[in-house]
């Protein structure tokens, strides 16, 4: 049979193992606890300039390209009032020579 200096004996490893566990299980909590806060810290101090240059970059492409976009749609309104002028020349030139036509087509009947 055990002696009661077995049993205290087992019971004194048993202790000192629970012990060891008890240490390493704080010791995990411990480090789950710094890496969840540098996790935190980190998605808070992210460095955001590189983002933040290439947002300014779009920025001023997208604004140089509207300025673009509005001179060519003066240039076309432009031109289009060119050619609407240089349209209405020439149906008044077109009116003209139909005219000097039908009045030489007249004339020559005259003379028949």
């Amino acid at each position: 049979m055990a002696d009661c200096k077995d049993i205290d004996a087992a019971l004194a490893n048993l202790a000192s193992k629970i012990n060891d566990y008890a240490q390493k299980l704080s010791d995990l909590e411990r480090l789950q606890k710094q890496c969840c806060d540098n996790k935190d810290k980190k998605n808070k101090e992210a460095d955001l300039s590189g983002i933040n240059k290439r947002l300014d970059d779009i920025e001023r492409y997208i604004n140089k390209l509207d300025e673009e976009i509005k001179l060519i749609t003066d240039k076309a309104k432009e031109i289009g009032g060119y050619l609407r002028d240089l349209l209405d020349s020439a149906d008044s030139i077109i009116e003209k020579i139909f005219g000097s036509i039908t009045f030489f087509s007249k004339l020559f009947n005259l003379f028949k």
